[in-house]
């Protein structure tokens, strides 16, 4: 062995033996693995010193072309053992796979899970929509509304739902009036009132809330002949809140405690109207985009490009089509782990929907392949973004469970002209 012990730098254990099974050398790693002492262990047959691995050890020694010669489990580690020829003997590499193992237990076992929740929100999106053929739900929402107006005499009245970020957006409404129609607009969310400032914070502890709203009785739309009054409904659901059902009333409407007590049960009705609003939502989602990459999945791409292609073919517009590859995706996953892989491949997905246009349709493929539709592009524009896409993953490091990686893509591009009649799978093929 050289001064320099060279194998002290390698992670395997190395042993060396002569060809009567000799310890010639052994790396620190081969002697924690098995248990010795380099210096007491040099020069005497590996299969004494190391009585324990006799078994596996003759077993690769005997199989000097299987590689690896075996597969065992030794103090709660798992091996991987080779013995190849070395000068006057063998060197046998002792693998440690423990952590290895793992890894690819966790990224399978994160795989399952993914693959339950789509198959289980799959059959729930089937139930709603059995449970919802003649209603959709957000029809279910505007009826409801309608109900409880008419039951209570209302004027008018809207559903302000909140989302996640704590702000309010209408769901349903019901003769609301003009001047707040901009709420219908979805770049708008709701003014915040007093209660449903209240609502958001969880401090609506009053099932009903009614008063007289200075706000309401400046509107036009509204009689004049009578004072307005708001009465507002807190929307829970599982004892969170979800919205407000705002109502607005003549000012001697009064309720009575069994009133009181309906109104309440109207606003859980409605918690659970809109909690299955926003399942529908979520399945719906889900049902369209791929759980990994969070790209449109394959069937939803081909949807939308299908519109595409027939409305660039009537208008005569040119239209380019990429397919992005990513290089030596398996050599990734063989390195570093499927857990790894993953996280690459959803960096390069995030990159690229940072990097096209909005206009542009960007799906995932299948496998390690996206695909992006470019309407109203010709194919030197295309070209331009697609390698401004390229340099940005070639530039990007990919922090990954298994420390940073970088890769690159491939990319693969057909472009149809103004007044050419390509079909989709044609410029998919080319």
């Amino acid at each position: 062995c050289s001064p320099n012990r060279l194998i002290e730098n390698l992670m395997d254990g190395i042993v060396v033996i002569d060809h009567k099974t000799r310890i010639v050398d052994i790396n620190q790693t081969a002697c924690r693995s098995l248990g010795l002492e380099p210096l007491q262990v040099v020069g005497k047959p590996i299969t004494e010193v190391a009585a324990s691995w006799q078994p596996v050890i003759r077993q690769a020694l005997a199989n000097p072309n299987q590689q690896p010669a075996c597969e065992f489990t030794q103090a709660e580690h798992l091996y991987e053992l080779y013995a190849a020829p070395g000068p006057g003997g063998r060197i046998l590499v002792i693998r440690d796979m423990t952590t290895h193992r793992l890894i690819e237990q966790n990224a399978r076992k994160d795989r399952d899970l993914a693959e339950e929740r789509a198959n289980r929100l799959e059959i729930i999106k089937n139930l709603a929509e059995i449970l919802n053929q003649t209603l959709p739900p957000e029809r279910a929402l505007k009826a409801g509304l309608e109900m409880v107006a008419r039951q209570v005499g209302a004027q008018a009245g809207w559903l302000l739902t909140l989302t996640p970020e704590n702000k309010a957006v209408l769901s349903a409404g019901y003769q609301i009036p003009a001047y707040l129609d901009i709420a219908r607009h979805r770049d708008h969310h709701w003014p915040l009132c007093a209660c449903l400032r209240e609502e958001q914070a969880g401090q609506l502890n009053e099932p009903i809330r009614v008063f007289n709203c200075e706000r309401l009785s400046r509107t036009k739309d509204l009689s004049q002949t009578l004072p307005k009054h708001h009465l507002s409904i807190p929307v829970r659901a599982s004892g969170k809140p979800v919205g407000i059902l705002n109502l607005i009333v003549p000012a001697e409407r009064q309720f009575d405690a069994s009133e009181m007590r309906m109104l309440a049960l109207y606003g859980d009705q409605f918690g659970g109207a809109v909690e299955r609003v926003r399942l529908f939502a979520e399945v719906h989602k889900m049902a369209i985009t791929d759980p990994l990459t969070e790209l449109f999945n394959r069937r939803h791409f081909f949807d939308l490009a299908e519109r595409e292609i027939e409305r660039v073919y009537r208008y005569g517009h040119p239209l380019s089509v990429a397919m992005l590859d990513v290089d030596f995706f398996k050599k990734i996953n063989d390195t570093y782990g499927h857990q790894a892989g993953d996280q690459v491949l959803q960096a390069v997905a995030r990159i690229s929907s940072e990097e096209v246009r909005r206009i542009d349709i960007l799906g995932r493929y299948g496998g390690e392949e996206l695909i992006v539709l470019m309407p109203e592009t010709s194919h030197e524009r295309a070209v331009l973004a697609m390698e401004r896409l390229r340099k940005a993953i070639e530039n990007m490091e990919i922090e990954t469970t298994r420390g940073p990686v970088s890769t690159t893509v491939s990319i693969g591009m057909a472009c149809k002209g103004a007044h050419a009649s390509t079909e989709l799978h044609t410029l998919i093929e080319q």
